[in-house]
């Protein structure tokens, strides 16, 4: 601890801004206060007891108490003064908003924006200005003319964002809340008014990474390393596709897609490089001070991500030292780097990003020494083994993580990197040169050829590393699991470097209730049952048994969404020890031990489900005596209630997640006129039922 001050603080630091996820308002603030008073008085009381120095000697161990709750007290009191402001969204109904943009996203049919709202009028015509409030913006049909800063009027209809309610699905709503996006609207692009701009110096920096994503999609080079150049110079992932993701994703290596450290301190060194006549006018600091001038404004270019931010902040302390010739602390540099973007966004702890840059680099600075230890003494075996045991290190470190965010794990990351890290370098160079030369508004056939094959050459090699090497595709953490894994995992350490067998029994002991937690989660975890799934474009019902499930989409005809459901609920596939899905063939009845399918029918245990969609129930030949337990409407039901009534008994009305909100709130009216029960799959969340 005495060799990482910087520790001293952050710790307390996160531990305040965790505390204030779990309070608000006026107990947070007093809470905060507390602490600070706390501070004040233990310190008091230790500078009483030291007046002289042998007793200054006993109380100055001490002295860490009123530190670690001061630090507190400033990660409780800045995490809730970033707290998003809440207000009541029925009181904004039809006033006019108006509200810069601060990031957009497009696809082919539909935008995504988050805007700050400058001001809105309310009920009496007033203008009222607005602080602290972003909104998330959805809407149907695109505008490409938008860009960052744009101001923008609307009518308001908002609603809270609510988590979607799928059993062991990330929640989406405290997600975006971390980001300070409380409150949504679902609108079409033609309701939206632009009225002038009125850019800050982030939405500057942000429409500068569009032009030149624009320069680099206007060239020659194949689209997919066009999206490789983009996302690993420019920091915007969005344009590699799902199939490359997952093949970089079962090698190992997925961090080669996302900025990070290793790309910051290629591109600084690129800076650096450059600007070497410098040194020829004895003008060594006016470099450094300029290599650190590009690389803020680089940071600030590609969107200042935890990991780029805690990269530049450490490369930055590294330089210095090294031309200041003063000794560089790397840990202690990189609990400064965590201190500076907890301080500035403490939401930032929450971020995956966050947790998995900073964990991987801590776990390799802590264990450099003892790897360094046992290189090999000859060169040729020196590279390599470097590079297996950062590796290794780098997975074991994130291991929980990927297992707890992505449900997967995969251990070609080893053998992957003997080949990308050594050629992830020549890479970037390369594609830096492209980059600029693509700004400029030229471009070399010979340049765009040797992109485009080395690329290739690293797709062909991560997809065989995938596919040779041992992982798994569905895999559940729970929360217990990952703190019980770093609790094992930074026993053996402390051990390591102690050798107290005190920490052997810690480490054993953890590992003990680690082991109690995995046999109670595996006996109680139910493997039979059915869930109706609230989704944004279909209505999945999912039955299972015997570790198999059963999709029934009778109104889905896409053979791609059984995959995009496996992707997007892997979690709970694995937990409940779901190893194969298959799609109901909805032409042929099927008959399971407590299942049978017939068409767009179902009989689920007991619960007969019915799904209504275009011109299918107009059809049937059913009247008012056949009974349906629940009636699931979707996005292409085009009826009312009432004609529903005359032809089926029904239980329960159940809405898709995936029907527009104006039609939404039309059923809902309808159902409670005929006083039908109501389960809304995207207000309510999804229906779970388990068969013990």
């Amino acid at each position: 601890m005495s060799r990482v001050p910087a520790l001293r603080l952050l710790i307390p630091l996160i531990a305040g801004v965790m505390l204030a996820a779990c309070l608000s308002g006026t107990t947070a603030l007093a809470t905060a206060i507390a602490l600070a008073v706390g501070a004040a008085v233990t310190w008091g009381a230790l500078q009483a007891f030291s007046r002289t120095s042998s007793s200054r000697q006993r109380v100055r161990p001490f002295f860490i108490i009123p530190i670690a709750l001061a630090a507190a007290a400033v990660g409780l009191l800045d995490a809730e003064l970033q707290r998003p402001e809440e207000i009541d969204p029925t009181a904004w109904h039809d006033g006019i908003v108006t509200a810069r943009v601060e990031r957009l996203t497009s696809t082919e049919a539909s935008m995504e924006l988050h805007v700050k709202v400058l001001t809105r009028q309310d009920s009496n015509g007033a203008i009222q200005e607005v602080p602290l409030l972003l909104l998330r913006l959805t809407t149907r049909g695109c505008d490409h003319s938008l860009r960052a800063g744009d101001l923008l009027s609307f009518k308001a209809r908002l609603r809270r964002i609510t988590p979607m309610g799928n059993p062991d699905e990330t929640d989406f709503a405290a997600l975006l809340a971390r980001r300070g996006l409380l409150y949504e609207q679902h609108l079409p692009v033609g309701d939206l008014v632009k009225t002038g701009r009125c850019p800050t110096w982030l939405n500057r920096c942000d429409n500068a990474r569009q032009w030149l994503e624009s320069k680099v999609l206007a060239t020659r080079l194949s689209p997919e390393a066009q999206a490789f150049v983009i996302a690993t110079l420019l920091g915007n992932s969005e344009f590699i596709d799902t199939d490359t993701r997952q093949s970089f994703s079962r090698a190992g290596v997925a961090h080669v897609l996302a900025l990070s450290g290793l790309h910051v301190a290629i591109v600084m060194g690129i800076f650096w490089f450059f600007l070497f006549p410098l040194d020829y006018l004895r003008q060594r600091k006016l470099r450094l001070a300029l290599t650190l001038a590009l690389l803020a404004a680089y940071t600030l270019l590609t969107g200042a991500s935890p990991s780029v931010v805690r990269a530049a902040l450490m490369a930055a302390a590294a330089m210095c030292a090294l031309v200041l010739q003063r000794r560089a602390v790397p840990l202690n540099a990189l609990c400064v780097a965590a201190m500076v973007i907890v301080v500035a966004s403490p939401s930032s702890i929450f971020a995956t990003g966050f947790q998995m840059s900073f964990l991987t680099v801590g776990a390799l600075l802590l264990l450099s020494g003892k790897i360094r230890e046992h290189a090999p003494s000859r060169r040729w075996l020196a590279a390599p083994y470097y590079l297996v045991a950062t590796s290794t290190v780098a997975l074991l470190t994130t291991l929980p993580l990927t297992a707890y965010y992505f449900h997967t794990v995969s251990w070609g990351g080893i053998i992957a990197n003997l080949l990308v890290v050594p050629m992830l370098p020549i890479m970037l160079v390369v594609c830096a040169t492209f980059l600029f030369l693509a700004a400029c508004g030229t471009q070399f056939d010979a340049l765009n050829t040797i992109i485009d094959a080395t690329y290739h050459a690293l797709e062909r090699w991560t997809g065989l590393v995938g596919d040779w090497t041992p992982g798994s595709s569905a895999v559940y953490a729970s929360a217990t699991t990952v703190w019980c894994y770093y609790g094992v995992a930074l026993a053996l350490i402390v051990w390591l470097f102690t050798r107290r067998r005190t920490w052997g029994w810690v480490a054993a002991a953890v590992a003990l209730v680690w082991a109690g937690h995995g046999v109670y989660q595996t006996a109680t975890t139910p493997r039979t049952g059915y869930v109706v799934f609230n989704d944004y474009d279909a209505t999945p019902t999912l039955y299972f048994e015997h570790g198999t499930g059963y999709l029934w989409m009778p109104l889905d005809d896409d053979p791609s969404q059984l995959d995009d459901f496996k992707r997007r609920h892997a979690a709970f596939l694995a937990h409940h020890g779901i190893d194969s899905v298959g799609l109901v063939n909805d032409t042929v009845p099927l008959r399971l031990e407590h299942a049978a399918f017939d068409g767009h029918s179902a009989l689920l245990d007991t619960t007969t489900f019915t799904l209504f969609g275009p011109g299918k129930w107009k059809r049937s030949e059913r009247r008012g005596d056949s009974r349906v337990d629940m009636a699931v409407l979707t996005r292409r039901f085009h009826g009312t209630i009432t004609t529903l009534t005359g032809l089926y008994n029904m239980g329960q009305v159940v809405l898709s997640g995936d029907i527009y909100e104006p039609t939404r709130d039309s059923l809902t009216a309808e159902c409670r006129a005929a006083g039908l029960p109501l389960h809304d799959l995207g207000r309510d969340g999804a229906i779970v039922h388990y068969i013990h």
